[in-house]
């Protein structure tokens, strides 16, 4: 007769004999097996962007305001409004810079300048110190001189431009804080029209298109940042 501790024991070993078996023969949910704990996996490769970091544009220019760029005829060109409130012009190509130049026409401005590119010539918008509106045209490698935006607007701010569906879009803040529109479209000006809405700023606007679309923001009254989207 076997006593009872032995048959306790003879149990046990078998209690632990059928859970090592279950263990290894059935996988609990979930595991991987070795082959798939091994397999190799695609990896991709993404190209991260970098900043060259700030580096000073050649030629010791200064300007209290923000400045302007535009890509025209191959080339960088970069517009301020210097310390004596004259616009200068500094342009990249191949590689170099041309240094600061004063842009031709003897023009002054209390605000940051404004450029857009249009049917091969590049239009550069200023307040003037009489807060008319004034256009320069360089075309063919000659600049038009400087000649009030028909309409007879006026600004206590920066100018923004855009082109879009064909034709030049200036906008300005009024001096009623309004926002207004002049449409440069086929050689003829529209006038100064407010832009629907009711919509005022105490500061200049941006724009810019997007899917087909013209997007204006403006800083509201209440400092908050507005949109108005013009659907063609």
């Amino acid at each position: 007769m076997t006593s009872p501790q032995h048959r306790l024991s003879t149990v046990g070993h078998l209690r632990t004999a059928v859970l090592a078996a279950l263990l290894f023969t059935a996988p609990l949910f979930g595991t991987t097996s070795a082959a798939q704990a091994t397999a190799p996996h695609a990896t991709a490769t993404v190209a991260v962007a970098q900043w060259s970091g700030w580096a000073e544009v050649p030629g010791g220019g200064a300007t209290p305001d923000s400045p302007a760029a535009v890509s025209y005829n191959g080339a960088q060109n970069v517009f301020v409004r210097g310390t004596d409130n004259a616009i200068y012009r500094n342009v990249l190509s191949g590689g170099a810079w041309s240094g600061w130049a004063q842009v031709p026409g003897n023009g002054a401005t209390p605000s940051a300048p404004a450029a857009v590119v249009q049917g091969g010539a590049l239009n550069l918008f200023v307040r003037g110190t009489d807060n008319a509106i004034y256009r320069n045209v360089l075309s063919a490698g000659a600049w038009s001189g400087w000649a009030q935006v028909p309409g007879n607007g006026a600004t206590p701010s920066a100018p923004a431009g855009v082109v879009f569906g064909g034709a030049l879009h200036l906008f300005v803040r009024g001096t009623d804080n309004a926002i207004y529109r002049n449409v440069l479209s086929g050689g003829a000006w529209s006038g100064w029209a407010q832009v629907p809405g009711n919509g005022a700023t105490p500061s200049g606007l941006g724009v810019d298109t997007f899917t087909g679309t013209l997007q204006l923001f403006a800083r509201g009254t209440d400092n908050r940042i507005y949109r108005n989207v013009l659907v063609p």
